[in-house]
């Protein structure tokens, strides 16, 4: 069965559905002549005016799996996609900026081989920990009881030594703290 036959099966079954086809009951369709004909003298100008329109219909119908917009429509969507891209690339540069301030590391500007955001998300943190501005009792606490870092007074390499020891102390108590937290909540 070819397309216009399916076609025509289908105009014939929506007139029988929708329209008072029994008048038509002689009528069939002239494939030499693509028109409604009957031969007993009814009259077949509408069924083919709306066979006519059908087909017409039918030609400028939307594709499957397509919608049909204006134009304007369309053009409006495309600017807003354009805007909301852009917005997008600028909240990610944004994010770039904090990240590279927060991190103290330069993950490089946008370029057809790099992207500065991903650089972000993949970089390795695990060697930061987050601490208090002001260090807490037990923080302190851990400071004066580290080991002392040794050697003559006076000497500016041991009290940086020093330093970084009861610092490294410091930190770690706050690793403890924070450790402890999480397990509390989870």
């Amino acid at each position: 069965m070819n397309s216009i036959q399916k076609e025509r099966e289908a105009f014939q079954k929506f007139c029988e559905e929708n329209f008072d086809f029994e008048n038509h009951e002689q009528t069939y369709f002239d494939e030499q002549t693509q028109c409604y004909e009957n031969d007993i003298g009814e009259d077949t100008e509408s069924i083919n005016m709306a066979w006519a329109a059908w087909q017409a219909a039918k030609t400028k119908a939307v594709p499957e799996g397509f919608v049909l917009v204006r134009a304007s429509d369309r053009d409006r969507e495309v600017c807003e996609l354009i805007d909301q891209r852009d917005n997008m690339e600028r909240l990610a540069d944004q994010l770039k900026d904090k990240l590279q301030d927060l991190y103290k590391v330069d993950f490089g500007e946008y370029t057809s081989c790099n992207c500065p955001l991903k650089n972000a998300i993949k970089y390795d943190d695990s060697n930061l920990v987050l601490v208090p501005r002001e260090p807490t009792e037990e923080m302190l606490g851990a400071a004066w009881e580290a080991p002392p870092a040794g050697g003559p007074s006076g000497n500016r390499c041991v009290f940086y030594e020093k330093q970084a020891v009861v610092y490294k102390a410091m930190v770690e108590e706050a690793e403890k703290e924070m450790t402890e937290a999480q397990e509390q909540k989870g």
